[in-house]
């Protein structure tokens, strides 16, 4: 048998992949030493050794974060990895189902997820063996992911968000973010090889030009032929039986239509009900529209063509602007004149015959306007003063221009959809940094207001509030075992409680809490009910609460509204947070995407194939239809993002449609069956 170092070495210079370094192919004896553990069981396996006798077996403990660490020096040599730019891997999954890992790079050791590193995650399928590629770009390239490496793997992806320094990488790591169960993978090969190419990556439809797949579009006659065939489908195809004008179940009970949209608990489960007065389930897709632009400015070398300034298609960006639009491009190729009427006609026939009931989130406003079916829309409060959260700002609730300003700004909303029937309510502002479930982690809010100065005004209410608890200062004192002054004092300046794994401190923190939210979602509704008072209040799209902060919630909103990313199995898990709660709830956001059709990221719920996008869409909703406080879900979103990234780098393969308007057949098979169906799956 060749050695493995060598054998690595003679594929890659065959395939063209030039240099390639082997980092640790856990042959030798002690092999597993040099590798740290965190809520993981590492062993040295005669099991699923790709080209050599043994591999690593990791066991990933049932916790936040368990992860294998590969630190420089200990478990592999050098920490220079400019020559190379990507880092390639064998792994075998065991499990009945694909399992999501994510791989992070890290070129100091205060790395901690966020600086210093590099991080993406895959979905490893189950049952085979499969090479992993992950390219490491030497420069930002201002997309959470790049082309995938030269060395073509099974599963491919890139590491290229965030500054990164690959001439001192000091670590990597595997690892798994909050597994339901104990899961098993086997590591083999672990390589370094060349960095893909980055220039002229894009072609004129927006595509990747370094690979071909089923659906890829090569020239504008095929945008044409896409487009009659599909009329032709369209015009024939079913519809869901048993539906009426707005979507809502004709089979199903008739209770009192009011006009409008509303919700109600039936038999033991919360519904939406239609102005008809028939049940509702809400079956969404987010960001409906033509806008799909992405910042090009100093990477023009990325793409191979842009409109010339004559071109009608520049005033969709060109080589001389800020920003492209290929999606907006490619429709302008494929319906002609007045596109717009077109696509939007060729949108409504396709969310009705796939079984889409709502139009969600971020859409178009004159989407919502044309397309006839219901829709939620979407307003925010803004605010002048804010201060951090838990992962970014949120706004002062106590200032004093907070409420005329929140006013404004959802006035604006109200003024455009309070006459429509068809507008079920408003989401209000989106995935504010409230805090998490547990712990001390619930409570960032309140930590970082009272590190605030005396002069912003929610440290003044919050020491008011705490002085109207107990008075003087020294009974404060006691019970937090500080040693303020005064109150003055504690206005005054920056404050962190000792103590504050206490019982006493965190009851005090969970009051201060409790009033902060009360004051944000009692405004917010009062606000909502005032200027759209047949419309519902849809809340803030959370993405994690805090107990205080649902509480609030479900006394506030008229229906809760969650963003639930990963498969169903963390839909449930998520839910156990607050199932306990008896107020309809909604879920806002959830995808899943692959990396099969030419993309280079897929979102926050990877998988496979576009064929496990579907079974596990139909998953997430039979799920969710079945539980008795959910009364709909939404796929966040209807179109791909930018190939090269919309305007904060996400360019994920998240759409029912790719960049050349081309719906992806597998998940619009899936999801139609579902959809239909999801009455009867509701109603057992």
């Amino acid at each position: 048998m060749i050695p493995k170092a060598f054998a690595l070495l003679a594929f890659c210079l065959a395939c063209g992949c030039g240099q390639a370094l082997l980092l640790n192919s856990f042959e030798a004896d002690g092999a597993v030493d040099g590798l740290v553990a965190h809520d993981v069981v590492l062993e040295s396996a005669r099991d699923h050794a790709t080209d050599g006798e043994r591999s690593l077996k990791v066991v990933f403990g049932v916790t936040t974060y368990p992860n294998v660490w590969f630190a420089a020096g200990t478990a592999y040599d050098t920490s220079d990895w400019r020559p190379y730019g990507a880092i390639v891997f064998d792994v075998f999954n065991p499990g009945e189902e694909s399992l999501e890992l994510s791989v992070r790079v890290d070129d100091s050791p205060e790395a901690d997820g966020r600086v210093h590193c590099r991080q993406t995650s895959i979905a490893v399928p189950s049952r085979r063996p499969v090479t992993v590629s992950l390219a490491i770009p030497d420069r930002p390239l201002f997309m959470r992911a790049g082309p995938p490496a030269a060395e073509t793997g099974d599963v491919t992806g890139s590491l290229a968000s965030g500054e990164i320094d690959l001439a001192h990488i000091t670590a990597f790591q595997f690892f798994l973010y909050r597994p339901s169960r104990e899961h098993t993978l086997y590591f083999d090969n672990v390589r370094l090889v060349m960095a893909p190419a980055l220039d002229r990556i894009v072609d004129r439809f927006g595509q990747y030009t370094g690979a071909d797949w089923p659906g890829k579009v090569h020239d504008e006659a095929e945008l044409a032929q896409r487009r009659q065939a599909e009329a032709a489908e369209l015009e024939t195809a079913p519809l869901p039986p048993d539906r009426d004008e707005y979507g809502g179940w004709l089979a199903g009970p008739q209770l009192e239509g009011t006009g409008w949209f509303r919700a109600e608990k039936v038999n033991g489960k919360w519904w939406l009900v239609t102005p008809t007065g028939h049940l509702f389930w809400s079956i969404g897709i987010d960001c409906v529209g033509l806008d799909n632009w992405g910042p090009i400015k100093g990477r023009q070398a990325l793409f191979t063509w842009f409109p010339a300034p004559d071109d009608p298609l520049h005033r969709y960006g060109g080589a001389d602007t800020e920003n492209v639009d290929f999606f907006r491009m490619n429709v302008e190729r494929k319906y002609g004149d007045d596109a717009f009427a077109a696509w939007t006609d060729v949108t409504r026939k396709r969310l009705k015959a796939w079984g889409f009931d709502t139009v969600g989130n971020w859409a178009n406003w004159d989407c919502y306007r044309r397309l006839r079916i219901p829709f939620t829309a979407p307003t925010g409060t803004g605010g002048s003063a804010t201060f951090p959260g838990a992962w970014g700002q949120i706004v002062d609730v106590y200032a004093e221009d907070w409420p005329q300003v929140a006013e404004k700004n959802i006035l604006g909303a109200a003024n455009a959809f309070r006459e429509d029937p068809y507008c079920i309510g408003y989401f209000v502002d989106n995935e504010l940094p409230w805090g998490n479930w547990e712990g001390l982690a619930r409570y960032p809010v309140v930590f970082n207001a009272l590190r605030l100065t005396g002069d912003r005004a929610v440290k003044k209410a919050f020491t008011a509030l705490l002085r109207a608890r107990y008075g003087d200062i020294a009974r404060l004192n006691e019970r937090w075992g500080a040693g303020f002054q005064s109150w003055e004092v504690f206005l005054a300046q920056p404050v962190d409680p000792p103590n504050r794994d206490s019982q006493a401190v965190q009851e005090d923190l969970s009051f201060l809490l409790a009033d902060f939210a009360e004051r944000y979602f009692s405004v917010v509704s009062a606000l909502i009910h005032k200027h759209a008072p047949n419309q519902l209040y849809l809340g803030p799209r959370l993405c994690v609460a805090t107990p205080e902060v649902l509480a609030a919630a479900a006394k506030y909103c008229d229906v809760i509204s969650f963003n639930i990313y990963g498969r169903a199995s963390n839909l449930l898990a998520f839910a156990a947070h607050f199932e306990h709660v008896d107020r309809p709830m909604i879920i806002g956001e959830f995808h899943f995407g692959a990396l099969d059709r030419g993309m280079f990221h897929p979102g926050l719920g990877p998988v496979p194939t576009q064929e496990d996008r579907g079974l596990q869409y139909a998953e997430y909703v039979r799920t969710a239809a079945q539980k008795s406080w959910c009364v709909g879900a939404h796929w966040f979103q209807y179109v791909d993002e930018p190939l090269t990234g919309r305007f904060d780098g996400e360019n994920y393969n998240i759409g029912f449609l790719s960049a050349t308007d081309t719906p992806y057949p597998e998940l619009v098979s899936h999801a139609r069956e579902v959809n239909w169906a999801v009455y009867d799956l509701r109603s057992k």
